[in-house]
């Protein structure tokens, strides 16, 4: 999947990545404006439930940045193929579209990713 955004919100990626802490497991989520390099938000849970999953997909929708343009956008989630439907449901009413593409959302965030943890000191 060859996506190119040529205004801010037009595709957004998100995905995790995982870290193991002393406390335990813990799943990072990052929503990547292709555009902008912009991070729009992200979310940490324990789990990979259903619910976790589309509690980050409203959170991100809820998000005052993400609010700032109302056009159409594309977001491209790398986890939860089996509930695109549902992730369609929430992002429907904000213009969006789902597209699930894990490889595009791990290779377009892990850079990112790498930085993030450069910076926090854990990498």
């Amino acid at each position: 999947m060859k996506l190119k955004a040529k205004k801010p919100r037009e595709v957004i990626f998100i995905h995790y990545f995982v870290r193991d802490l002393k406390e335990g497991r813990v799943y990072t989520f990052f929503a990547l404006d292709d555009y902008a390099d912009f991070i729009y938000d992200y979310t940490v849970t324990n789990d990979l439930s259903e619910p976790s999953l589309l509690a980050v997909i409203v959170k991100l929708m809820e998000s005052e940045k993400f609010q700032l343009h109302s056009h159409s956008f594309k977001l491209v989630v790398g986890f939860g193929k089996e509930i695109t439907h549902q992730m369609q449901q929430i992002v429907e009413p904000h213009n969006g579209t789902i597209l699930f593409s894990q490889k595009a959302a791990q290779k377009r965030l892990y850079p990112m990713y790498k930085e993030f943890l450069q910076r926090s000191g854990g990498a």
